[in-house]
């Protein structure tokens, strides 16, 4: 596969459920570039859910995938009893004390919130 994907491309190809699966790596490597350049931008972000929707692809890689989400501020999408304690610790960061437990915010949603 291409060394460096556009964005473009990792778009078109993650609604490729077999180019994931062959290519995961690949994928991963991509998404880590776009969230390299851009944390915040959109774009990352959309390339982050896009990539869940292949989580069962990824094999040994879903906790790659997992420390994208965490880079990105999508805790709500993460399963904390596979973190370490400075994960749960932003993990937690992200909850309220005054909502029901198993409601997470985005880190925008905390930022509002508090």
């Amino acid at each position: 596969m291409a060394a460096n994907l556009t964005h473009e491309q990792l778009v078109h190809l993650l609604r490729d459920p077999a180019w994931v699966r062959d290519e995961p790596f690949s994928v991963l490597k991509g998404i880590s570039r776009e969230i390299g350049r851009a944390p915040e931008a959109p774009r990352s972000r959309e390339l982050v859910l896009r990539a869940l929707e292949h989580r069962s692809h990824l094999g040994p890689l879903t906790s790659v995938l997992d420390a994208l989400v965490r880079e990105i501020g999508l805790f709500p999408y993460l399963k904390p009893e596979r973190f370490g304690v400075r994960d749960l610790i932003a993990y937690e960061f992200h909850r309220s004390a005054e909502l029901p437990k198993d409601i997470v915010f985005h880190c925008e949603q905390a930022e509002i919130y508090r």
